[in-house]
């Protein structure tokens, strides 16, 4: 396959920013992508495995999956994937961030690393960073207008930079509709974004400091803790992630803004 004929659309995420100048004319056969978590998990893994069978489906490319990796060190993953044939890395995770390029230098294999736009190198790294202010913004003047309490709640299962900015325009939004809105703030627990249990128990410390509506970061637990939870005035859940990823973690930390 030439690589200069590769196209796919928006459900593939951000694959097409791997078509930097330096691959235009590399005949890929082989690629792989490594994810933290499952790709069954109906958000960020799942959806950078899904796109890119889809792309290798166009284009007739083995596509190289290596999935419920957790945050650990993937570089013995990484040489293994370069034995199998891989020709591209896509590192779907920014805890990747470090090893994939120093891996991708050693075995000559180009790479396309997420939330790390300073690492780009032509020819050899790539970067991919999603960004979601714009409709976090939106999302925080619609959660301002409708809170009754006057509060909002922040919970998020991770703090990589791309959900930091999404938080902060949410804060920006919500106070552009409403100066005097308060704000919430609750961390699950670093990379916590599977904690199901730790999402429930504090989205539940953050509805009872006064949040009515809350914004999760890439934690569907959370939003389903708002669903079922009743109190009065009615709590709602925005919804303004992506992924969801690993482990059993504690909150980390707490504020309001």
């Amino acid at each position: 396959m030439n690589f200069t004929g590769w196209k796919i659309g928006v459900g593939a995420l951000a694959l097409t920013s791997l078509l930097y100048p330096a691959c235009y004319a590399a005949e890929i056969n082989t690629i792989a992508i490594l994810t933290p978590e499952p790709g069954t998990d109906y958000g960020w893994n799942q959806q950078g495995i899904n796109a890119a069978r889809e792309a290798g489906k166009q284009e007739g490319v083995k596509v190289l999956v290596a999935d419920n990796l957790g945050y650990g060190d993937v570089r013995p993953t990484l040489r293994d994937l370069a034995d199998d044939g891989a020709q591209l890395f896509i590192a779907h995770a920014s805890g990747y961030n470090q090893a994939a390029p120093e891996i991708g230098a050693q075995t000559g294999i180009p790479v396309a690393i997420t939330d790390s736009p300073s690492s780009l190198k032509a020819g050899r790294v790539a970067d991919y960073t999603v960004s979601g202010q714009e409709g976090a913004w939106l999302a925080g003047t619609l959660a301002a207008k409708m809170s009754r309490s006057g509060t909002l709640g922040i919970v998020v299962s991770g703090e990589p930079p791309a959900w930091n900015a999404q938080a902060a325009a949410f804060v920006l939004g919500a106070r552009a509709a409403r100066p005097a809105i308060k704000i919430r703030y609750a961390v699950i627990g670093p990379a916590a974004y599977s904690d199901a249990a730790g999402g429930k128990r504090v989205t539940a410390s953050v509805i009872a400091a006064g949040a009515d509506v809350i914004s999760a970061r890439a934690t569907v637990q959370a939003s389903a803790c708002c669903r079922r939870w009743k109190p009065r005035p009615p709590r709602t859940a925005v919804k303004s992630g992506l992924s969801t990823s690993s482990a059993t973690n504690p909150p980390s930390t707490k504020g309001t803004f």
